[in-house]
């Protein structure tokens, strides 16, 4: 990658405010079962509010009881997004943005090579081996990018909510590739690259991917989580293990590892 990039304004759909109370409601509907035809016309009246298909609906009011896995099914896929703060129009702009941004990776996404626009630098053997480590990170982030990209274009014509998970993954994942090659790309020989210790880098994994976990503003959030890339590829580089006890919450957060 490596160009000077523009701004990704991913983080200006989020203005609209979201009705926590009523995604509170599916939450505590979905909580719990449901015996009344009264209670699954009211998970049918909750659906309708979301996906505006009377067709469904009308469906759900006649034979509650054979339409209540189906309303089940398709709330849970829609409380997702809410509960990472999006509304429906939110998700199609996601979609909207990432697509695009991820497409002018140029070559990337259409070619079996790993091919950065500004490719890797003469002076690699000279860097630091953090800074090393990100050029294999962004390797293999890469690949994962691509998997995405490729998912979602043959997801052209399902529901937004269908396409959530795999446009929050790819979303993220680009904001990280993004920024980690800026700093590959920009690194001074010369400059101070490891800031931190591997007791400093292994403290700041610890505090900070709980936080990032349930930070809901994205702008805030890939900001913790490329500092969090950072002390993990330091860690790599420098030999030493990551934390195995936060493995888990750092893959859920597409932190790259090793392992």
């Amino acid at each position: 990658m490596g160009e000077e990039q523009k701004a990704f304004p991913i983080n200006h759909i989020k203005l609209s405010l979201m009705d926590d109370k009523f995604t509170q409601e599916m939450q505590d509907w979905l909580n719990n079962p449901h015996s009344l035809d009264s209670e699954i016309r009211k998970g049918a009246e909750m659906l309708l509010r979301l996906n505006r298909n009377k067709y469904m609906y009308a469906r759900a009011i006649a034979r509650p009881q054979s339409m209540l896995p189906k309303i089940e099914y398709e709330l849970k896929k829609h409380l997702k997004y809410r509960l990472d703060g999006y509304t429906l129009q939110q998700v199609v702009a996601l979609g909207q943005e990432t697509m695009p941004a991820v497409k002018a990776l140029g070559k990337a996404v259409d070619n079996e090579e790993y091919t950065p626009k500004k490719g890797i630098r003469a002076d690699h053997e000279q860097l630091p081996p953090a800074i090393k480590a990100i050029w294999e990170t962004n390797k293999r982030r890469f690949i994962k990018i691509k998997e995405l990209y490729n998912t979602l274009l043959s997801m052209e014509k399902a529901m937004p909510c269908d396409k959530y998970e795999y446009l929050k993954q790819l979303h993220d994942l680009y904001i990280a590739y993004r920024e980690q090659m800026k700093a590959y790309d920009t690194y001074k020989i010369g400059e101070q690259a490891g800031k931190y210790t591997v007791e400093s880098a292994v403290k700041y994994i610890k505090k900070y991917a709980p936080l990032a976990a349930d930070e809901r503003d994205d702008k805030k959030k890939n900001k913790v989580i490329a500092k969090i890339q950072e002390r993990v590829d330091f860690l790599i580089a420098s030999g030493e293990d990551v934390p195995a006890d936060v493995v888990p919450l750092l893959r859920k957060l597409r932190i790259v590892i090793n392992s």
